[in-house]
């Protein structure tokens, strides 16, 4: 659709696959990854996770797009509203996504770093904070510490570099505190049922 020509995640995802590899990516950025849902839409040994404002461009990602044929319950999109944070996505990821990747044991995880999702993206509105970018990292590693961070989008230059420090800090062991505080809408109850509505006859949730 014009925002990039070449899917970084989605080529090493593919070249690992060849391998008998099986690879978890889980998008943050603002806006849904549609191109990478679409390009693994049928297939089980990639996993696509994506928590995405909505509604939002691109118009895709709700809660019944869960893939097709054998590639059933291996796409989980977590559509998010104005005003969600750190909170909610955190509660996205320990009650679904996080159990989930657990049962599909990835070889890799790839992060697919949108920091339009910090709360000073000017195209954004979601509510991350700095130091959320580390916690999520850190929240993965924990399944599979053989993790990839690509970057996405971002559009406060101001901000977009402190973000990209915040998850190094955590990947080399430096753990870096900011203060960025902000307030946000942690109420994310209703898309957490939509999701196990639509997932359950494929993972233990």
């Amino acid at each position: 659709m014009g925002i990039c020509l070449f899917n970084n995640a989605a080529l090493a995802a593919n070249e690992l696959s060849k391998k008998g590899k099986t690879t978890l990516i889980y998008d943050f950025d603002v806006h849904h990854g549609n191109g990478t849902q679409d390009i693994f839409y049928d297939r089980n040994d990639i996993l696509y996770q994506s928590t995405h404002l909505f509604p939002h461009y691109p118009g895709t990602g709700n809660f019944d797009e869960i893939g097709i044929s054998k590639g059933q319950g291996y796409t989980i999109n977590a559509p998010i509203t104005h005003g969600n944070g750190n909170s909610a996505v955190s509660q996205i990821l320990d009650e679904i996504f996080l159990p989930i990747a657990k049962q599909f044991n990835p070889d890799l995880i790839i992060l697919s770093c949108g920091y339009d999702s910090h709360h000073m993206d000017p195209l954004g509105g979601l509510k991350f904070t700095l130091d959320f970018f580390a916690e999520m990292t850190a929240k993965f590693q924990k399944i599979q510490p053989k993790l990839v961070c690509t970057l996405e989008g971002g559009y406060n230059l101001q901000w977009i570099g402190k973000c990209l420090v915040s998850q190094l800090g955590q990947l080399t062991n430096n753990k870096i505190d900011f203060n960025d505080p902000t307030d946000e809408n942690e109420n994310v109850n209703d898309v957490i049922t939509n999701i196990k509505n639509e997932i359950e006859n494929y993972w233990k949730i």
